[in-house]
């Protein structure tokens, strides 16, 4: 069966590799703007889902995965910091406070009339972070292309200091 997951991102590449079975990166076709009133595990999963069918839809005969992930911090959905600047903001503001990030995950197998989306969340309490210590660089494992700077290798060892994950059932349908 041909495996392909619907994403650019090197981080679920680097992840589904570990698997060591062949599959394809296909980008998706999706747009990835919040809908109003949409809460973050609704967009995770709505956007898993719409990256999935996309791909799908031209691969009837294949296993699909969608995935994607939001951060919030507080109630304030924090996305993909785009540079680095963003990159130290969010990081700053998410010192000595809890994220949350929320992953949506589906399966899609449109020819069986298959999907299984779920939803999971790990919160983060990020320990105090002195100034010094965000001082990030461009060199710093691109911290713009993750929700909250959350990518950035070393920082986060050094200043996330709780991870809790819990893992729920979706309930919405990838048709």
């Amino acid at each position: 069966m041909d495996l392909i997951l619907a994403s650019t991102s090197p981080y679920r590449k680097a992840l589904l590799a570990r698997l060591q079975r062949p599959f394809r990166c296909l980008p998706p076709e999706t747009d990835e703007t919040p809908l109003a009133g949409e809460s973050g595990e609704q967009l995770a999963l709505r956007l898993a889902v719409d990256k999935a069918r996309s791909v799908a839809r031209a691969h009837p005969r294949s296993l699909v995965i969608g995935s994607d992930q939001v951060a919030l911090l507080g109630d304030t959905l924090v996305g993909k910091p785009g540079n680095l600047d963003n990159a130290r903001k969010q990081l700053s503001a998410s010192s000595g406070r809890r994220v949350l990030f929320l992953t949506g995950l589906a399966l899609c197998m449109p020819r069986a009339g298959s999907s299984s989306p779920m939803s999971n969340s790990s919160a983060c309490i990020f320990a105090s972070c002195p100034p010094r210590q965000l001082r990030i660089t461009s060199h710093a494992s691109s911290p713009w292309t993750a929700p909250g700077a959350s990518s950035v290798r070393g920082l986060a060892s050094r200043c996330s200091s709780a991870w809790k994950v819990q893992t729920r059932p979706a309930l919405k349908a990838c048709h």
